[in-house]
């Protein structure tokens, strides 16, 4: 995945539901190894969390696009 096939979301929440869903390509699930905000070209705010196969190691980097929320005050469902 790169910035520019960033998965916009409306949350952090979405985020890791959508993390939760994904399998590396063994089958195994991800684990959340690290996150950083980055800007596109545009100044879009994004989210890149770097994750790691439980089962074979492998690691990935996801994007997140957060600009419906970033800089807002965080809601707590």
């Amino acid at each position: 995945m790169s910035i520019q096939g960033a998965v916009r979301v409306n949350s952090i929440r979405e985020e890791y539901e959508y993390l939760g869903k994904q399998r590396c390509a063994c089958g195994g699930g991800w684990n959340r190894q690290s996150q950083a905000l980055l800007f596109d070209e545009s100044q879009v705010p994004h989210d890149k969390i770097t994750v790691k196969c439980a089962e074979c190691g492998k690691t990935a980097d996801f994007y997140f696009d957060v600009s419906a929320f970033f800089g807002k005050p965080p809601v707590f469902e």
